[in-house]
């Protein structure tokens, strides 16, 4: 497991299991009895309406949440451009700064100020080149 997914795993734990948790599922557990069937997700009815389930079914749970969340960190991992928060569409690079932006975005910006929006460098749309990822 790598270091980031482990403290995915820990947040989730944290976020969903508490101790109280346990033992007022132990409690309502002794309070109401369950009839046994094979291969069936055993949940215990609250007075409230909820239901708390088994040990089990939160376990599939919290593995269902830390996939999900590993999905959409993996999904934030994607290029974009910090001028207009999208995918890269025609990426041009300053030769002045390396810093990489859409064609578009670039000389929007270098039509204001020529300098890189994100490092103040002086750059002009001469210093730049489309780049093919």
């Amino acid at each position: 497991m790598t270091r980031r997914a482990c403290s995915l795993y820990e947040i989730v734990l944290q976020s969903e299991i508490t101790p109280s948790d346990n033992t007022e599922a132990a409690q309502d557990a002794s309070d109401v009895e369950l009839e046994e069937k094979p291969n069936a997700v055993a949940e215990v009815p609250r007075p409230n309406g909820l239901v708390v389930a088994s040990a089990e079914t939160r376990i599939q749970a919290l593995k269902a949440k830390i996939k999900e969340l590993e999905r959409k960190q993996n999904g934030a991992a994607e290029a974009k451009c910090l001028i207009c928060l999208g995918p890269y569409t025609s990426p041009a690079v300053s030769i002045q700064c390396w810093h990489v932006y859409c064609e578009v975005c670039w000389l929007q910006s270098l039509k204001s100020k020529k300098i890189c929006p994100q490092c103040n460098a002086i750059t002009t749309a001469q210093h730049l080149r489309r780049i093919y990822m």
